[in-house]
Formats: structure tokens, sequence, C-alpha cells
């Protein structure tokens, strides 16, 4: 898995750069960026929200009840030698560098996605498994920060209704620019 995840940052900021000199090309913008990632992600994947997506993005129902049955909470009873054990807990963990977890984590992310990339504001997001990354652009640094800030707003509801979490330590504002006379000390 980790020759995929280095493949996947370089195609990530491939991307990024890409739309970064796209901006650029066009008009001498103020490009803002605001990255941060989504702690434990997995670990708090609602199955109920996850399933609802699946359903609202019409994933075959066959798939959904798997998925919802292979997160439950799983019990058995072991037979040997004609003695059965008492109820025994089946615990079920999927670590980050699981495949299935980046392809549920993409259908539970979804409505999130969908907030980042408002049409009201214009932003682009990337996202990349758990880490999120907004990027808007503007002739001046204060607008850019007052959108994403709003953007992030509406993102604080969506981790408070689906009992995420967001990594403080791992925010980053970065500002792009091809010239220095912008005010670059600006902040959400």
């Amino acid at each position: 898995m980790k020759a995929y995840q280095s493949k996947f940052i370089k195609i990530a900021l491939m991307l990024l750069l890409n739309q970064i000199y796209t901006v650029w090309e066009e008009k001498d913008n103020i490009i803002t960026l605001l990255s941060f990632n989504i702690s434990e992600a997995f670990s708090r994947i609602l199955q109920k929200q996850l399933t609802h997506v699946m359903k609202h993005k019409k994933v075959s129902r066959w798939l959904i009840n798997w998925i919802f049955f292979f997160m439950l909470n799983r019990k058995i009873i072991l037979i040997f030698d004609n003695q059965k054990s008492k109820i025994l807990n089946i615990l079920i963990r999927i670590l980050q560098d699981f495949f299935l977890f980046l392809i549920l984590f993409l259908f539970y992310n979804v409505e999130f996605l969908e907030i980042c990339n408002s049409t009201k504001v214009e932003v682009n997001s990337l996202a990349f498994i758990n880490n999120v990354n907004l990027l808007i652009y503007k002739l001046i640094t204060e607008r850019n920060c007052k959108q994403l800030e709003a953007i992030h707003d509406r993102c604080l509801l969506w981790i408070k209704k689906y009992r995420t979490l967001f990594a403080s330590e791992k925010y980053i504002l970065i500002h792009f620019l091809k010239k220095r006379r912008f005010n670059m000390k600006v902040l959400i």
C-alpha cells in the first residue's frame, strides 16, 4: 500500500499545481489553499450515514446490505468437542491501508465534498482520502480568506452532525502568488 500512497500523493500534488498554473494563466490572482485532515476517519464512520449515502448514490442493494452487516458488531459461539463457548464479540477494525476503507470513505465523504464544492462560492476542492484541500482565487487575499472561512463554517456543521473531528494540528493555510504586492499576513 505504501507504493500506492506515494503514487497518489504525487498525483494529488500534480492536480494542485495544474490548478494553480491554470489560474495564473487566466489572471494574476492570489490563490489561497486551506488544507486540513479528518481525524480517525474510519472509526467514526456512522453505519447508517454510510448506507444512506450509498442508497442516495444508487449503489446496488446487495452491496449496501453486505457493507452494513460487515460493519456491525458481530458475535460468534465456538463449538469444539461438543462444548459451546459463551457468546464472543468479534471486533472488526479496518485500517486506512485497506482498500475497502478508501472506497467506503469516498461514499461517506460525498456530502462533505458537495459542501466544499459549493457553487455559491467559487472554490475548488481536492480530497485525498481524509485530507481535504480547499483552493480559492481572487485578486484580494482578504476576500479569499473570508470565503474560505464561510465554507469552513459549513464544514464544521457537517462534522458536528456526523460526529467526525478535524485534526487541529494539521491545518495549513498557504497563499500562492506571482508577485509580492499582496497582504500575506491574513488569517482565517
